[in-house]
């Protein structure tokens, strides 16, 4: 995955700059965490087998729109604020991170600091500049992330 820009990447090169930035008070948006739960259900009696809905061979890819044809996923992670918390890594080096905080801070491993919202798929960093990316749950501790040129990372929670 070369070349790809991916969490603690884009949330580094926003905040190169702003690594002074005082980000003490977080936007409305990011006032109030999604409480839905991240657990489903065990699957009923009768309902067992392979709950995987097929996925088409242009999952992952730029449709007519732009956006990226969402691939099907059977797993249980919820994507909301919750999943988002926490420590994540694009290169399975937990000492090269990037630390959401339930107050809406982000901090990458560069000290660098900002602030993150999520709405939908859409995970947004402000640091001394705006990145918009989308997010897809694979498991609650593995996550795809749809750069904005349509290509892929995968990022896991340390």
């Amino acid at each position: 995955m070369k070349g790809i820009a991916i969490l603690a990447a884009t949330a580094a090169a926003l905040t190169l700059t702003g690594c002074n930035r005082n980000a003490t008070t977080a936007n409305s948006g990011n006032a109030s965490a999604n409480t839905a739960s991240a657990n489903s259900s065990a699957p009923k009696p009768g309902e067992a087998g392979n709950g995987a809905a097929a996925q088409s061979a242009d999952a992952g890819k730029l449709n007519a729109g732009g956006g990226a044809v969402p691939a099907s996923s059977s797993g249980t992670a919820q994507l909301d604020r919750t999943y988002m918390l926490g420590r994540w890594t694009d290169d399975n080096d937990c000492n090269n991170v990037i630390e959401f905080t339930q107050d809406g801070r982000f901090i990458a491993a560069n000290g660098g600091t900002g602030l993150w919202n999520l709405e939908g798929d859409q995970l947004t960093m402000t640091g001394r500049d705006t990145a918009t990316i989308r997010v897809r749950p694979i498991d609650q501790n593995t996550m795809t992330v749809i750069n904005t040129d349509g290509s892929l990372g995968r990022s896991t929670r340390c």
